[in-house]
């Protein structure tokens, strides 16, 4: 179906918003940031008054698996800051 990962998860992402965008104006929400590995994504949105008190936000991924199988198991993990709360969500595969 997808000729790569990037295509799939830009499929993804274009998916989660036009699915948001059915119940919410495009003008209420932003994507803040975002990262994916190898069929896991992970989105950052946030609504236009809470976007301005977001800060220090961070992506990271992590590969595991043997030498034969790397990137097939692993996480992909967003953090950030509101206000004087930090936010950790990971989405992994193991």
């Amino acid at each position: 179906m997808f000729t790569s990962n990037r295509n799939e998860a830009e499929f993804i992402k274009q998916t989660v918003l036009k699915n948001l965008y059915n119940y919410a104006s495009k003008e209420q929400f932003q994507l803040v940031s975002q990262t994916d590995m190898h069929g896991l994504i992970i989105l950052l949105l946030a609504k236009r008054g809470i976007q301005i008190r977001l800060f220090d936000v961070s992506t990271s991924n992590i590969r595991a698996g043997g030498k034969d199988k790397s990137g097939m198991k692993g996480a992909v993990m967003i953090r950030f800051q509101l206000e004087d709360t930090t936010f950790v969500f990971v989405n992994n595969h193991l």
